[in-house]
Formats: C-alpha cells, structure tokens, sequence
C-alpha cells in the first residue's frame, strides 16, 4: 500500500475523530461555522482520459471511482488553503492482446477563493497543483508492470452548504490536468466529481 493511500486513510480517520471530539466546542466556538482548520473525507466519480505513449498512439479514458481526504487552514472569510490526498482510480485501456489498467494517485496543494451568498452556503474556486503517481498493470502476466510520477495543475469549483455544529457538505468538480510523464506508464487527465463531508477542529 502506497504512502498516498495510507495519507488519505489517516485523514479519514482524522476527520471521524473530529466528528465526535471536537463538533461541540467547535459549533459552541463558531457558531455553527467551520473553525480555521478542518478535516474532510469524500468520494468521487472520476473521468480519466489518457496517453500511454508521447505520440497518444495508445489512448484510453473511462469512468472510475476514487476517494478523497482533505487538510485545510481558513485565513479569512474569502480565502483558505488545502492539502488533499487523491485515490483517483483504475482506469482499463483495453487492446487487442490483452488489458492494461492505470491507477492513479496524487497528492495536491491548491487556495480557494470564496463567497458566502447565504449563511449556511459558501461557493468557492480552486487553483493549485498536483504531484503523483500512474501505475500500469498489464494484463499479460509475462511483461513486468511499470509506474511514474509527475505534477499536474489543478482547478476546480463548488459549494459549501452548513449542516450545523461543525459539520459541512461540500459538493465539487475538479480537473486535474497531465498528471504522471507521457513514458513509460501514460500520461493521464482526470475530472472529478466530488461529495465530501467537512469538520471543523
């Protein structure tokens, strides 16, 4: 098991722990708004679509589904910043001999700017980037599986609706754009569709 998958594990575990230890002092705290620093647990559907060569002789893209944890510091009411860990999937890329599959991971920093139109809803956008990881599976067990790791850039928009004490959902979509190197494992695009729950600390 991955570092990548054993970050967004611990920060689902993270963010469970707050559910319950802190959602009290924080809504007392707050008011019923999240605290400066939040933890967060979701899952997405995840669109990739990629090249397993710099020529895109090979291409593929499917739907997949992938999980979420989220780290972030409010600075104020308009901007804040995020760590996320990324479990983006298996993606299949099926060929004439046999099946290759792509899994991606990542881990991502990115600001988002926010607005709160009503009190219990903030929308937001996000920019930022990505570093990670494309590992591919051949389907034929005679040729050895391969992997490699690159930046993307990340951006994405969405809503935050308040559920009370220190609890929000939050409802995305994000693109994640040339994560991994074109050889010798592919290069590929994802768009995520994301629900998450949020709580404050």
């Amino acid at each position: 098991m991955t570092l990548i998958i054993n970050g967004a594990r611990a920060l689902a575990g993270a963010a469970l722990i707050a559910s319950f230890a802190w959602a009290p002092s924080a809504a007392a705290e707050d008011g019923g708004h999240l605290s400066n620093i939040y933890l967060g647990i979701g899952g997405s559907a995840v669109f990739g679509d990629g090249c397993e060569d710099v020529n895109c002789s090979d291409s593929f893209n499917d739907w997949t589904v992938g999980v979420r944890g989220t780290a972030g510091y409010q600075f104020n009411d308009w901007i804040a910043a995020e760590l996320g860990a990324h479990y983006l999937g298996t993606i299949d890329d099926p060929d004439i001999s046999d099946t290759d599959d792509f899994t991606g991971q990542a881990l991502s920093l990115s600001l988002l700017a926010q607005t709160t139109p009503r009190n219990d809803i903030s929308l937001f956008g996000r920019i930022g980037g990505a570093y990670g990881r494309i590992e591919e599976t051949d389907g034929d067990p005679a040729i050895a599986d391969e992997s490699d790791s690159g930046g993307a850039f990340l951006v994405g928009a969405g809503f935050n609706l308040d559920l009370g004490g220190s609890a929000r959902l939050r409802g995305e979509v994000e693109y994640m754009g040339g994560l991994g190197e074109d050889e010798p494992a592919g290069e590929v695009d994802y768009l995520m569709f994301s629900v998450s729950v949020l709580f404050g600390l």
